[in-house]
């Protein structure tokens, strides 16, 4: 996983001063390639009311840019970047666990979604009955409802969501998911139904939460 950090590139050469008309012919007068290192973005101007376009730069094309400017502003802006710079490696490694922590909760997730379709597949012959979309939908929106304490369409209205939900859930949530997954594989092979399962997945969660809580204490 690979993290890109970027900037305004009028923020750099005007220190905030709306002059992106001038960029294309700034740029490559410091010997900056354009379509390597720039990557242009219309901004509607809030003062003339027309679209400009202005450039979002890399972190070091953007130092570029502050040696530079040999003024004030510049020498500024180039202390800006060192504490930055010093703040990030104090962070970064923090950020790229999280983030790494956080891809591997999506994806145990993900391992056990199938295994549990299947288990339904299975059971639901045994009774006779054929599986389709309404059934997979249901046993996830249970336990998604389970953990967020609300459906799965509620929550994603309230949150100003798209997509699958899972994709917007952090980590605790994720393996709260995961682990709830894991259980419902074995409550469908030993013959629950529908309710019985959801009533013991609520109190799986419970404990859950209490050993949850029991850690972070």
């Amino acid at each position: 996983m690979i993290f890109v950090y970027t900037i305004e590139a009028t923020f750099v050469h005007f220190f905030g001063e709306d002059q992106s008309a001038n960029n294309e012919q700034y740029f490559p007068n410091g010997g900056i390639s354009l379509p390597n290192e720039l990557t242009p973005n219309l901004a509607k101007n809030t003062r003339r009311g027309r679209p400009e376009k202005d450039y979002i730069l890399t972190i070091g094309t953007a130092k570029e840019l502050a040696m530079i400017e040999n003024n004030e502003k510049g020498r500024a802006i180039r202390k800006y970047f060192i504490r930055c710079e010093e703040h990030l490696k104090e962070i970064a490694p923090a950020i790229q666990k999280k983030a790494l922590k956080r891809l591997k909760a999506r994806l145990e997730v993900a391992d056990y979604s199938r295994p549990m379709c299947d288990a339904l597949t299975e059971q639901r012959k045994a009774l006779g009955k054929s599986a389709n979309n309404t059934v997979f939908t249901n046993e996830f929106d249970m336990i998604n409802r389970i953990v967020l304490g609300t459906t799965s369409s509620k929550y994603k209205k309230a949150n100003n969501l798209t997509g699958n939900i899972r994709d917007h859930l952090n980590e605790f949530e994720l393996n709260h998911i995961a682990y709830l997954e894991n259980a419902n594989i074995t409550l469908i092979h030993i013959g629950y139904d529908y309710h019985q399962r959801k009533a013991e997945l609520i109190k799986l969660s419970h404990a859950y939460l209490i050993r949850h809580m029991a850690q972070v204490a």
